[in-house]
């Protein structure tokens, strides 16, 4: 009876050990969520060589670490169904100001990261000039750009619409300004007690 026992165990792990290398438990489907401005195609071609492998043993983390390099993307993950679906979440990283690029704009993240490059400024986003920089969407725009992103980022938005760019002075002393639409320059300074100085 024993020896029934455990050569019946031994089949059944034998069984679902086979089970999860066989077709019915392979990766059959990508499929992508939450992106809008990174197309589905193009995450889908980079974990295209997943498909057909064991689902249950799959390791995306190379994967996961190459979708999460473009520009748009800021967090991925991953889940998986027993019907072979592989799916990858993807949480994209927010536009909170166009950063003057030489002959167009570079819209860009909190982070300074540069999501893409535009002829021009897109309606509802805030300006920053005064440099400039050529850079390419996945780069990171230079340490001088950051407090008038900075700035970009936490301005309410009945300031915002009053306000035509803002202006890197070039200086810690000079700091941040901001160009009016009705005329006239605000100078903020340095980045400190933002909330304070936009009221």
């Amino acid at each position: 009876r024993f020896a029934s026992y455990a050569l019946a165990l031994g089949a059944a792990a034998f069984a679902i050990f086979g089970l999860t290398r066989s077709p019915l438990l392979d990766v059959d489907t990508i499929s992508v969520k939450g992106v809008e401005r990174t197309p589905e195609g193009l995450i889908a071609e980079i974990a295209s060589h997943l498909k057909s492998q064991p689902l249950l043993e799959l390791d995306t983390t190379a994967v996961e670490e190459e979708i999460v390099a473009l520009p748009w993307v800021d967090h991925v993950s991953s889940n998986r169904s027993l019907d072979g679906t592989l799916t990858f979440v993807v949480t994209e990283r927010p536009v909170v100001a166009a950063v003057a690029g030489g002959s167009g704009w570079l819209l860009v993240d909190t982070n300074g990261r540069v999501l893409e490059r535009v002829v021009a400024v897109p309606p509802g986003v805030i300006a920053v000039d005064g440099l400039a920089w050529v850079l390419v969407a996945g780069e990171w725009v230079p340490d001088e750009a950051l407090p008038g992103i900075e700035v970009a980022a936490a301005m309410p938005p009945g300031l915002a619409a009053a306000v035509s760019s803002v202006r890197l002075g070039g200086t810690p002393e000079v700091g941040v300004e901001l160009v009016l639409k009705v005329g006239g320059i605000v100078v903020l300074g340095p980045t400190l007690d933002l909330n304070q100085k936009f009221v």
